[in-house]
């Protein structure tokens, strides 16, 4: 007996209950703690059955039977009616004379649905005539005032309906089931998007409803040939994805790879759109994402409409869209909704402030340490100055600001409620000045990091922000390490690594390199008038824009 096990008998030394631990026991003579172990490195824990029909030992062609004891013992079986509160098997008589069972998830159905529209219209006593029918087809022509009722004879398929929230109606003596639709679980409403914020567009943000997604993506895409395909996941929780994509525009080798990559995700469980992101990507420890992650129903649609494919994730108020490239991830639908010169100054800041956010603390520090003489005299005494009494090496000074700066960040975005903005406020001003009183930084830097710091907050998507971190640290480095050639030859190195970098087949930094047609700048916002046709990248049934207004009058 240990030493803990001691102490445990000695305070109660007859429990009520036996001691209960999962834990393996060993057994021998404890090994010596520097010695390496010989066992083999264990296997990791393959993910388990994937499928409805693993799950529940159906076979994939396994039909339903005419015996409705014997098709409600299978689905007894598949649900774990026995200890599931949550399956509910509803057995009652058709017209008061054949015997019938309704099957479905209390909570993922609709109890008035079931309860007004299927069970209250089957028991009626009125005399159904089949007329050369079966029982099945009369009750689905003469009898259900429901909008969407199918019959299906796959067990299998029958067991994933009742999952999706449908009803299944069993007839004894048929041999198929009757399939209602009675989805009816609670969902959060449509509101504004969160991570996104709107300043001129619609308000509307997805939600984690998948067909509330698809739906809002049909609001804007009014158009036949929009396709919503919905698969599974690829978990143990038979989690569904929906692909959207327009038939008539989209690359069917992108379709059929997006599709191939989708087959073969296998894990022990999908939460989301954020797990099957990193799944289907090329370079999984890339820094920057190979797909675009909105809330933003109108962005999505815009996007969808140039020929990508979007992924909508059931539970996640997220698409992904795929495939993008760099401007996709530093523009905005914003730029579109305002004027031109607006629009385009508006995309200049944001640039500005992104190439201030990566280069600012590095080139800060690369002059500094190595390069003084490029910058007057004047603005030497005066950092000289604010740095008199700090003892801090110039690069550890700008590291532990922009670490500061990502604490408070971080702290403000986690601590729930309004009380998230007083916490960034009141820390970056209580932590920056008390920094400079103590003399651990110089003024000079708490200003040069606040300026890197709004710059980073011009970004318009959250992971992109992210992204220019990771850059940021990069130029840092290289600039403590070797000063201006230094930050030169790591400017060079990110960008052929992100020339490097495909989303799906396309090159990130296109239509830049590779040059490919583009009906806009990406630089500044051109007047709507002088689009015509969409952007190559995905190479897609393009047409190519006129080059004057004759020909675009003529076209």
């Amino acid at each position: 007996m240990g030493i803990w096990q001691a102490f445990k008998h000695a305070l109660d030394p007859s429990p009520q209950y036996g001691e209960f631990e999962l834990l393996e026991t060993e057994t021998g003579e404890p090994q010596n703690l520097f010695a390496r172990p010989q066992a083999e490195k264990e296997q990791p824990i393959e993910p388990g059955k994937a499928t409805v029909a693993e799950q529940t030992g159906l076979g994939e062609n396994e039909m339903i039977g005419s015996a409705l004891d014997g098709n409600l013992a299978a689905m007894d079986r598949a649900f774990c009616a026995g200890q599931n509160s949550d399956c509910i098997i509803r057995r009652f008589r058709i017209a008061g004379k054949v015997r019938a069972a309704a099957v479905y998830l209390t909570g993922m159905a609709n109890a008035a649905l079931v309860n007004d529209f299927i069970l209250r219209q089957l028991m009626q006593k009125e005399v159904l005539e089949p007329n050369g029918r079966t029982l099945t087809r009369c009750i689905v022509e003469d009898r259900l005032a429901v909008g969407d009722v199918s019959c299906e004879r796959a067990m299998v398929t029958l067991v994933e309906k009742v999952l999706d929230g449908n009803t299944v109606v069993f007839v004894d003596g048929e041999r198929e089931a009757l399939v209602i639709e009675t989805t009816g679980f609670e969902k959060r409403s449509i509101s504004q998007p969160t991570a996104e914020k709107v300043v001129r567009g619609p308000q509307e943000g997805f939600t984690e409803s998948l067909r509330t997604n698809i739906t809002l993506l049909r609001r804007i895409i009014r158009t036949p040939d929009l396709v919503s395909e919905i698969k599974p996941l690829g978990g143990e929780n038979n989690l569904r994805l929906a692909l959207v994509y327009r038939e008539s525009i989209v690359n069917p080798k992108l379709l059929c790879e997006v599709k191939r990559r989708v087959s073969k995700v296998k894990m022990h469980y999908m939460i989301g759109e954020g797990m099957l992101q990193q799944l289907l990507e090329d370079r999984k420890y890339a820094p920057i994402s190979q797909m675009l992650n909105t809330e933003r129903p109108d962005r999505a649609a815009a996007m969808i409409m140039q020929g990508c494919i979007a992924i909508a994730c059931d539970g996640s108020p997220f698409v992904s869209v795929l495939p993008i490239t760099l401007s996709n991830l530093l523009n905005t639908p914003e730029d579109v909704y305002l004027r031109p010169i607006y629009g385009s100054i508006t995309r200049i800041i944001r640039y500005i402030g992104v190439i201030l956010s990566v280069f600012l603390p590095g080139l800060y520090v690369a002059v500094i340490m190595y390069h003084p003489e490029l910058i007057s005299l004047d603005l030497v005494n005066t950092i000289a100055q604010a740095r008199r009494m700090v003892t801090l090496p110039i690069y550890l000074e700008i590291l532990f600001m922009l670490f500061i700066f990502q604490m408070v960040r971080e702290s403000g975005m986690r601590v729930p409620g309004s009380m998230g903005q007083a916490v960034g406020v009141i820390g970056g001003l209580i932590m920056g000045q008390a920094s400079v009183d103590a003399n651990i930084v110089s003024s000079v830097a708490l200003i040069l990091v606040a300026l890197t710091g709004l710059g980073t907050y011009s970004i318009p998507l959250y992971a992109m922000q992210y992204i220019v971190i990771a850059f940021r640290l990069i130029i840092l480095f290289s600039a403590t390490v070797a000063g201006l050639p230094g930050v030169v030859a790591a400017t060079v190195i990110c960008f052929a690594y992100l020339s490097s970098i495909k989303s799906f087949g396309v090159p990130l930094l296109s239509p830049f390199a590779p040059k490919t047609y583009s009906e806009s700048s990406n630089w500044w916002r051109s007047p709507l008038s002088a689009r015509y046709g969409m952007a190559d990248y995905t190479n897609t049934k393009r047409t190519k824009a006129p080059k004057n207004k004759k020909e675009r009058a003529e076209k």
